[in-house]
């Protein structure tokens, strides 16, 4: 009877002990988890920083290019303009000695 009654204290300190040591091994995986999200997040982060920059740089250098080609476009027209100004006062001159 003594025996029976050291067993099952024996068996319910063995039962207690598993039940510690299983929560705690939950405890350690949640915190697993955790940092993993964390460091999960933390990368995010820093891509989308990385996006948002490498976004500003390539819209400042269409708005550059953009100007540039407005300028080269505008200067071609300003030319061809004067040159057409020119041609029609040659031609002008040309048709009052005529």
């Amino acid at each position: 009877m003594i025996f029976l009654q050291i067993a099952i204290i024996i068996l319910a300190i063995l039962l207690i002990v598993n039940i510690i040591l299983t929560l705690k091994a939950g405890k350690k995986e949640e915190s697993n988890e955790l940092t993993e999200i964390k460091n999960s997040v933390t990368t995010i982060i820093q891509n989308l920083k990385d996006t948002e920059g490498n976004l500003k740089n390539e819209f400042v250098t269409n708005r550059k290019e953009s100007a540039e080609s407005a300028a080269g476009i505008f200067n071609t027209f300003n030319t061809s303009l004067l040159l057409s100004h020119s041609v029609v006062l040659n031609l002008s001159s040309i048709s009052r000695y005529h």
